[in-house]
């Protein structure tokens, strides 16, 4: 810490055995006892493949999930791509989307306990690690947890699509919706006014009454 960083103050702590130089080089001498030199190589070589198998997997699915850094040791790290991302849409509002559905599917996979992730937020991006290093870690179990990831993924994704196609209903436009046809009532013929014209009313009045004698 800063005090200890200032050297005006004695941390005891790094005064115990376990943190001596001798103490952490005994643990690496009985890794290597216990394993041997061409042991811990097959066993780092081996998770670095399960590593790889797996960023080849996610790779396979891009309308799903994109790779948010490139895959280091054993560890690929991966967002979700929600449906107006994969047209193309870069906007602010789908970076914010993505972090919402990406944190969904992480919450869902978590509350179920059939496998365990953990998110993480990189420069504002909220993602999925997936660390392959584990020492029972085994290329079946590799591919079980994609699988749970890509049907978490899609369930996630076809309900955030219900609802904003249910939203989009709702706020129809009024003047999209069909409109009525709208009856003009036949115009009947009119008599001359006889406020305005009453020589004119008069004469259309002895007419109508010379046809009916």
């Amino acid at each position: 810490n800063k005090y200890s960083d200032s050297g005006q103050v004695t941390d005891y702590r790094d005064w115990g055995i376990g943190l001596s130089r001798r103490f952490r080089a005994l643990k690496i001498w009985f890794v290597m006892r216990t394993y041997g030199i061409d042991g811990m190589k097959s066993h780092i070589r081996s998770h670095i493949q399960l590593g790889e198998l797996f960023h080849s997997l996610v790779l396979s699915r891009k309308d799903l999930f994109h790779v948010v850094t490139e895959p280091a040791f054993a560890l690929v790290v991966l967002s979700v791509v929600p449906r107006s991302q994969q047209t193309n849409n870069l906007s602010s509002a789908a970076s914010a989307a993505a972090n919402t559905i990406t944190k969904e599917v992480v919450d869902t996979i978590k509350s179920r306990g059939e496998i365990f992730l953990l998110g993480v937020i990189l420069n504002g991006i909220y993602a999925i690690r997936v660390r392959c290093s584990i020492p029972k870690a085994e290329e079946q179990y590799i591919r079980h947890t994609f699988e749970v990831l890509v049907r978490t993924t899609e369930e996630v994704l076809d309900q955030h699509m219900e609802v904003e196609q249910r939203q989009g209903s709702e706020k129809q436009d009024p003047l999209d919706k069909p409109r009525k046809a709208i009856k003009v009532p036949k115009r009947k013929q009119s008599w001359p006014s006889p406020m305005y014209d009453s020589k004119e009313f008069h004469k259309h009045s002895r007419q109508s009454m010379q046809k009916s004698s």
